[in-house]
């Protein structure tokens, strides 16, 4: 199953992949291939700060079934993060992350999706 994730910071990116492809069978971690990589998604990960969170939020819109988890910052807009939720994203998570809650949130989101 692929996860992509749209994270600017290439550090918190490979925390992200290394977490996830060690802990979850079966799984590839990729960036954000732009619109056209939606198709082959089974999870969206996407920084609420992301240059293109908008744009990518917007355009999850058209794929439903697509689980999406928002990362967001302590400090960031608490309307942005409800807004976003409200747009039909599932789960969100504060950084810096922990690496455990990173994996169970994401295995739960991907059970939640396949009920």
């Amino acid at each position: 199953m692929d996860i992509l994730v749209a994270e600017d910071n290439r550090d918190v990116f490979m925390d992200i992949k290394r977490t996830l492809e060690r802990s979850i069978s079966g799984v590839k971690v990729s960036t954000w291939p732009g619109q056209g990589g939606i198709d082959s998604a089974g999870l969206v990960i996407v920084d609420l700060e992301h240059n293109a969170s908008d744009e990518i939020l917007s355009g999850l819109k058209t794929r439903p079934g697509v689980p999406v988890i928002l990362l967001a910052d302590h400090n960031g807009s608490a309307e942005r993060l409800i807004g976003a939720l409200d747009a039909g994203a599932d789960d969100y998570l504060y950084k810096p992350l922990d690496k455990i809650e990173l994996q169970e949130r994401v295995k739960a989101t991907l059970w939640e999706a396949r009920q």
